[in-house]
């Protein structure tokens, strides 16, 4: 059998030292500990940055965060400034470090500093290497021994993951320790075949992960991994699901309980959109399109891209329907796997995705306040203080484009507010005994909506928060969020 390899890419995460800054590593970040050497900033020089970079200590940093190997990223930007009262000759500038290859800069006009005038010195990031790429920038003026000014890069270089097949018929998977993978094959790149799902595994600490092809079968065979487009990869895992007591506001079917997912699954990072409804259903039935104007109070004004809002008063049977439309499209086009279904998330994949790890009362720590999500923000929420309501804060009061806010560490947005999310589940009491892929009660008062919305106070928008209405109902204030897995 002739096996081929086919190669295909994966954000991954790494440990950073920046030369003269000490640095601590998180999943999915750098933080900045502090500036370990000299300070260099004369009196005479002042730096500002558009771009993020600021003295810490008195040093300056410029971090570009992560680029693929290969690609010039978007430039960042310092003016430096002469504030004193003679002239300033820039003499030299030297590039140093660990990696000064991967970096190059450009200083706008002049050498020369004029008293209170200033130049832009612009920096690009081009790695050659996967991995934490740094160097520091040494501008020195009228021959002097010492630096006028020192600037750490730094930036992440993404790794290339690669799919190899030896001779063996062992394919290896090479990439981030610790990253996840759907592994997909196929035997033609013609149109016909639909992609069968081959694994999904974990690469281990060295990066590595190794399965055996052996077939009594003659031919060829494809492989990739499985990226879709949209939807983020959500792995099997083990959560305390509801809330605790000590959680002000919680309702009383809130019960916590031991929850234990064992498959993985695809979620979209955003609520479903219009545009998205549209080109799937061929109708748009929101509330909120273009011209509409935010209820009073609210000051979000006339809704004016509304197509990449997310779609509302979409009953649980037209979000299912949606779902079905959506299954039926993509396994015709081969964008799916055979076997896979896009449909609604169980609740407790809803909860375990929101909370992406976290046991607080948000995915961004303990309370709500205006900035952090779309929701009524003149009542904002902490579990400590509860509900607090903050009469000069602005409400928005309708939905907004999707992505309009931070996302979740599973890269999921407005997991808290915008439009409240469909889930599959009967709405019951909870089952008090650890569970296993809960798929809900057989029987219920009607379907879950989870997440809160534009509407919803703070402490309605809480992960653990819960509410139901009938199956047919449509309102202005939900919408849905679909998962892709396999069939069940």
């Amino acid at each position: 059998m002739e096996v081929v390899g086919l190669t295909d890419f994966l954000n991954t995460n790494y440990v950073m030292t920046v030369h003269g800054w000490a640095m601590e590593s998180e999943p999915d970040r750098s933080i900045l500990a502090g500036y370990t050497g000299r300070s260099p900033v004369g009196p005479e020089i002042r730096v500002d940055s558009p771009d993020g970079a600021g003295p810490v200590g008195g040093g300056y940093l410029l971090d570009f965060g992560r680029v693929d190997m290969g690609e010039v990223s978007q430039q960042k930007q310092l003016t430096i400034t002469n504030v004193g009262d003679q002239p300033l000759h820039l003499t030299r500038i030297v590039m140093g470090g660990a990696n000064p290859d991967d970096f190059t800069i450009n200083l706008s006009g002049s050498t020369t500093l004029n008293p209170h005038s200033g130049r832009v010195l612009s920096v690009f990031f081009s790695p050659s290497a996967h991995g934490p790429r740094s160097a520091v920038i040494q501008l020195f003026s009228n021959d002097a021994d010492e630096s006028l000014l020192e600037v750490a890069l730094s930036g992440f270089a993404k790794r290339l993951p690669t799919l190899t097949v030896d001779s063996s018929l062992r394919l290896t998977v090479d990439g981030s320790p610790g990253s996840h993978h759907t592994l997909v094959s196929r035997a033609s790149l013609d149109e016909g075949p639909a992609w069968e799902t081959l694994a999904n595994l974990t690469l281990d600490h060295t990066g590595t992960a190794v399965i055996n092809l052996s077939t009594d079968s003659p031919g060829t065979r494809f492989y990739k991994r499985f990226q879709p487009t949209g939807l983020a990869l959500v792995a099997a895992g083990s959560f305390q699901m509801g809330s605790p007591l000590s959680e002000l506001e919680r309702s009383p079917i809130e019960e916590q309980y031991l929850v234990t997912l064992t498959h993985w699954l695809w979620m979209g990072i955003h609520e479903v959109t219009q545009a998205d409804y549209l080109s799937v259903v061929g109708s748009n039935p929101s509330f909120f399109k273009n011209g509409v104007k935010a209820p009073s109070p609210g000051l979000g004004g006339a809704v004016s891209n509304a197509l990449h809002s997310p779609v509302e008063q979409v009953s649980w049977s037209d979000a299912t329907n949606y779902c079905a439309l959506l299954t039926r499209r993509e396994l015709a086009s081969g964008l799916i796997p055979l076997g896979y279904a896009y449909r609604l998330p169980t609740e407790a994949e809803w909860e375990y995705a929101c909370r992406a790890g976290s046991q607080d009362s948000f995915h961004f720590g303990k309370g709500i306040r205006q900035g952090l999500a779309n929701f009524q923000s003149r009542y904002e929420y902490s579990v400590l203080e509860g509900t607090q309501v903050k009469s000069s804060n602005t409400l928005i009061n309708r939905p907004v484009e999707v992505g309009s806010f931070e996302s979740n560490p599973f890269g999921l947005y407005d997991m808290h507010g915008n439009v409240s999310e469909w889930c599959s589940d009967q709405y019951d009491s909870y089952p008090q005994d650890t569970v296993v892929d809960p798929q809900g009660p057989a029987f219920g008062v009607g379907r879950v909506y989870r997440g809160g919305g534009w509407d919803s106070l703070g402490s309605e928008c809480r992960s653990a928060s819960r509410f139901y209405f009938a199956s047919g109902i449509r309102v202005s204030n939900i919408g849905f969020r679909v998962v892709l897995g396999p069939v069940r």
